[in-house]
């Protein structure tokens, strides 16, 4: 069985891969890979990652990556990024 760690350490080495990760995209690809207990049913009926999956990403990618908030997707961290800043407006 798959822990929120574990799952976490999935989203960063997909993420290192593919350098962006959408989330709906990948709330459904954990869902088939490692479980319904890692995602949620958001309020629009959305699948979302579990809130102790993101805490560990965020830990692991406090330096490397950044939350698209209009787009919904994370990505790595560019030099142009605000340093420090952890969401943006794309």
């Amino acid at each position: 069985m798959s822990t929120a760690y574990d799952v976490a350490e999935w989203m960063v080495k997909r993420l290192d891969a593919v350098g962006r990760l959408e989330q709906k995209k990948v709330a459904h690809e954990i869902q088939t890979k490692f479980g319904s207990q890692h995602v949620y049913e958001n309020k629009n009926g959305h699948l979302g990652v579990a809130q102790r999956v993101l805490y560990h990403f965020r830990v692991m990618t406090k330096n490397t990556a950044v939350w698209a908030r209009v787009g919904r997707y994370w990505r790595k961290r560019l030099p142009t990024d605000p340093f420090g800043v952890r969401q943006i407006e794309e």
